[in-house]
């Protein structure tokens, strides 16, 4: 890939642009719910694109794919677009002088939660339903659930800058309804909306003691 993003913006400089740069992003989310001791909700979803972003003479073009395969073609869309808006250009655009950057940074995980079965990740998921439900027979109903996102992005422009970051954000949480005498209540930990979230790894849920 890193061969692919040099040659596009060696291309783009050979026809004259300012400055040019692409950014990739590789998403892979996963959702696990269980509700009653069984399973609610199962999914895994993975998305991976990149735009390429040129200034000619002053304005801007951008252009976006999924398609890796021609990403020279993509360039030369947004050199098309860059070309096109110039037509109703007010002011060309000056663009502020920054550092090269050449670094990586990727999130500390002590387990990667996309290594571990979802298997494991329901068990730990019923036990705490069944925690729940020792605790206080009254249930009736009780709920866990896990999310789980890693994206990776890459940038690279024109002046030589070359970054990468791979991010992790974790988090899980657990909810118990009991009702009676025409009223009911709900309780979640450690908070509402799913739980709580970290950028880490699978080991953050059992440190808030789910899972």
């Amino acid at each position: 890939m890193k061969g692919k993003m040099l040659k596009t913006m060696a291309m783009l400089k050979e026809k004259g642009v300012e400055y040019a740069d692409v950014r990739i992003n590789d998403i892979v989310t996963e959702s696990i719910s269980t509700e009653n001791m069984k399973t609610q909700m199962m999914y895994t979803g993975r998305t991976k694109g990149y735009g390429i972003r040129v200034f000619l003479d002053g304005s801007m073009g951008f252009a976006a794919s999924q398609d890796f395969d021609d990403m020279d073609a993509i360039a030369n869309e947004a050199l098309r677009i860059a070309k096109a808006s110039k037509i109703a250009q007010i002011a060309p655009v000056k663009l502020a002088k920054k550092d090269t950057v050449v670094d990586n940074y990727l999130t500390h995980v002590e387990i990667d939660p996309f290594t571990v079965s979802k298997k494991d990740k329901l068990d730990l998921l019923f036990a705490a339903e069944k925690a729940m439900r020792e605790a206080v027979p009254e249930l009736f109903k009780t709920v866990g659930n896990m999310d789980f996102r890693k994206e990776e992005k890459w940038f690279m422009d024109s002046d030589g800058s070359d970054i990468r970051q791979g991010l992790y954000e974790s988090g899980s949480g657990i909810e118990a309804i009991a009702g009676g005498k025409g009223d009911i209540k709900k309780r979640k930990f450690p908070n509402s909306f799913r739980g709580n979230f970290a950028t880490a790894g699978f080991e953050f849920g059992q440190t808030m003691g789910v899972g």
